[in-house]
């Protein structure tokens, strides 16, 4: 019988190893990381709809947010919040100015966007945890390139998708997120007066969609401090815009329209959960 119980303390010790570790009801995350940015515009179709210009290099990133949890009769839903600011280290302008010839220039991009979070739990048990996950977020681009003029773009938009984490011991966990991205409106400026126009101009955008993944490890120090390291990618397909016109003096107006455009970004990140 001795024997039997010590076998059993040895199995129930063992098998523990492998639950999860209890959550927090309230926890806090800070990020930091670098990613590789692209931005690429392409002329209408009835043009060719080859690449008209590029803009792309390094930027640095931080992102900081809080997640809720509550624990509910059927299930246990999360609320998170998150803030992110992504600046350029060497982001390089290549294609042209308006009509004119090959143009390649420094170029001061940076971005930041908010989001908020509803995660209702699918599956959640001591060694897998699969959530839904449903967001809205807005999205805020500065882009300034070298002699010329600046533009600024807002993306209103809502995301959807599944995360899940797999427990591999009582303190690590291997991650993943897979999120489909709406775009709900975008608004675009161009500041046209910084080149002699008689005025700036602000372009919608209807239509674009994107996606996310995401893939990482987090390892918990202590009862309240994990740390943790990802990889992701993130793409954009936003369509053309409306026509607008401006003018310089003495001349007749011209039309101008933002292009349709993809965005993608490679990224690792790491951070502290706490």
């Amino acid at each position: 019988m001795k024997k039997i119980a010590l076998m059993m303390g040895l199995l129930l010790g063992s098998s523990s190893v492998w639950a999860a570790p209890q959550s927090k009801p309230l926890s806090f995350f800070i990020n930091g990381g670098v990613q590789q940015y692209s931005y690429t515009e392409f002329a209408p179709q009835d043009e060719g709809g080859g690449k008209l210009m590029n803009i792309s290099g390094m930027l640095w990133g931080v992102s900081a947010g809080a997640n809720l949890q509550q624990s509910l009769q059927y299930t246990t839903i999360e609320q998170m919040i998150k803030f992110a600011y992504f600046g350029g280290l060497d982001t390089k302008y290549d294609g042209r100015i308006q009509d004119g010839p090959a143009y390649s220039a420094p170029s001061n991009d940076y971005y930041f966007f908010t989001e908020y979070h509803l995660m209702p739990h699918i599956i959640h048990n001591d060694f897998f945890v699969l959530k839904a996950d449903l967001g809205i977020g807005h999205r805020f681009l500065h882009n300034e390139v070298e002699t010329s003029y600046r533009r600024s773009q807002h993306y209103l938009y809502f995301s959807s998708g599944l995360d899940g984490e797999v427990f591999v011991s009582s303190r690590t966990s291997i991650f993943s997120k897979i999120h489909y991205l709406g775009l709900l409106q975008g608004w675009h400026k161009t500041y046209l007066t910084d080149v002699g126009y008689d005025r700036d101009l602000n372009f919608t955008q209807d239509f674009g969609y994107g996606y996310r993944v995401e893939l990482g490890l987090k390892r918990l120090l202590i009862s309240s401090l994990a740390v943790e390291l990802s990889a992701y990618y993130e793409f954009w397909n936003i369509g053309a815009s409306n026509f607008l016109t401006a003018s310089k003096a003495g001349q007749k107006p011209t039309p101008f329209f933002e292009p349709h455009n993809h965005t993608h970004t490679y990224g690792v990140q790491v951070g502290i959960r706490f």
